[in-house]
């Protein structure tokens, strides 16, 4: 763990003792919650270790509320994904809209949040400033919707690019 640049924890039992383990590694942990409420139990411990966050917005009353609470708590990036409202992204600096990308009719949704942290997550190791990560993480967000099932075999470098270009992202607040 101690040569690894980022630790990508599943919210699951299995990921549990590797919050502790990544974080006395000083390496960087990144959690999907998925679609914490921001109550339950269960997924405070990820959020608590999380250096950056991602949560999608389907039952939480405040996006705005949590992701402020987040990066108070230390969260470097916060974003919630909002499906085809695109996603609203926190950090101690600035809020940003992120807007929606568009490949293509959507086939099926499931893997959407996991397809957005793996280019958020690709884009931000390559060294892209938080705008450019967010714009790619839509891109391959946009990408994986386009396909039946999980995966994004279209989702190659240069057609995340070429996307990802063309996606607003505007600092608010």
């Amino acid at each position: 763990m101690r040569t690894a640049r980022a630790a990508v924890l599943d919210l699951a039992d299995a990921s549990w003792p590797l919050l502790d383990v990544a974080r006395a590694a000083g390496v960087p942990v990144w959690c999907d919650v998925h679609d914490d409420d921001g109550a339950a139990p269960y997924a405070r411990a990820f959020v608590v270790a999380a250096d950056v966050l991602v949560v999608s917005a389907a039952r939480l009353p405040d996006a705005a509320a949590y992701l402020d609470a987040a990066v108070a708590a230390g969260t470097t990036l916060a974003v919630c994904t909002r499906g085809a409202a695109g996603a609203l992204a926190r950090d101690a600096d600035d809020w940003w809209e992120v807007e929606a990308a568009h490949a293509g009719p959507v086939l099926d949704t499931e893997g959407a949040g996991d397809a957005f942290l793996a280019g958020l997550l690709r884009a931000t190791l390559a060294g892209a400033p938080h705008e450019r990560a967010l714009a790619e993480a839509s891109a391959v967000g946009a990408l994986a919707v386009t396909t039946a099932g999980l995966g994004a075999p279209q989702a190659e470098p240069a057609a995340v690019a070429a996307l990802a270009d063309g996606v607003r992202v505007s600092r608010v607040r």
